[in-house]
């Protein structure tokens, strides 16, 4: 009996180790997992502030080029349409001012690409003060960023301009007629297509107009040397034979040989001497001497004397 207890007392206290360090595993586990959370959670909102941090300087700059661009656009006449003489017929022309958008950065917009536009709700006139009043905005939810409240005062002159347009049937200003409303006038007719436009009566406003005169013809064997035209009749144009190329040459030699003439005293000048060439002497080779080897003589041999 003492045995079996020791044995189930070992098991039992391997079973509580196991299951101690399972228990250890799975603790370091959930704290690994919510430090990988934490860190996520910390770099996405750094990426985001970063984002932002890129994208505000982009914003700012493309509403200061929308209220500078409505700044000069509300200052034209075609800015307005007035229905009568007076200024007080005037009106914003919204088509026209509304125009003035740009797009911009950022991911949450309703209707992408994002963009910063004058809100047409905020475009309004005061017929009283002559003031021109607008808010540019951003439109996107990326940035949260002030609209820029636009207002300006529009002058008397620009509203003048405005009651005296000419439609575009009748350009042509030509001062106010008797009930104080603008006097336009259509453009002249235009020429035909064989004529030019060469003046505009200034009182009657009538074109006119002069034939085009036909290109200048030389025969093949001539060039246009020539050519005057005063914008009417018939031009004076002068042909001139084509010279041949050997002629160029030929015309060179002559001048080569022909004597100069002083522009003093009206002498001719002889030509310069033709010098002919210095040939240099001729040196014969140098031929060593010869060395002729001395004749060769036989030994004389004397017969002895006999006593």
């Amino acid at each position: 009996m003492s045995g079996a207890s020791i044995t189930d007392k070992n098991v039992m206290r391997t079973t509580v180790r196991v299951r101690s360090q399972q228990g250890a595993i799975l603790v370091q586990a959930l704290g690994i997992t919510l430090v990988v959370g934490i860190v996520s959670g910390i770099m996405l909102n750094q990426s985001q502030n970063v984002q932002k941090q890129t994208l505000l300087p982009r914003v700012k700059s493309s509403m200061a080029k929308v209220e500078q661009r409505l700044s000069e656009a509300v200052l034209s006449p075609a800015a307005f349409s007035c229905t009568g003489s007076g200024v007080g017929t005037c009106t914003l022309n919204s088509d026209y001012l509304l125009q003035f958008s740009l797009p911009a950065g950022g991911s949450d917009c309703a209707t992408p690409p994002c963009r910063v536009l004058i809100d047409p709700s905020s475009l309004v006139m005061d017929s009283t003060t002559k003031k021109v009043r607008a808010s540019i905005l951003y439109e996107g939810n990326s940035l949260a960023i002030k609209p820029i409240n636009f207002e300006v005062d529009i002058p008397s002159e620009i509203l003048q301009q405005a009651t005296t347009r000419c439609p575009s049937s009748a350009p042509l200003f030509r001062g106010f007629n008797a009930t104080g409303e603008a006097k336009c006038d259509p453009l002249p007719a235009a020429c035909d297509n064989d004529q030019f436009l060469a003046a505009i009566e200034r009182s009657t406003l009538i074109a006119q107009c002069n034939l085009i005169p036909e290109a200048p013809d030389c025969p093949a064997d001539e060039f246009v040397s020539s050519f005057e035209w005063p914008s009417t009749g018939v031009p004076d144009v002068q042909c001139t034979p084509r010279r041949l190329p050997s002629s160029f040459f030929s015309h060179s030699m002559t001048v080569a040989t022909t004597p100069a003439v002083s522009s003093v005293s009206g002498s001719v000048t002889p030509p310069p001497p033709t010098v002919p060439p210095t040939v240099p002497p001729t040196v014969p080779p140098t031929v060593p001497p010869t060395t002729v080897p001395p004749p060769t003589v036989p030994p004389t041999t004397v017969p002895p004397t006999t006593v």
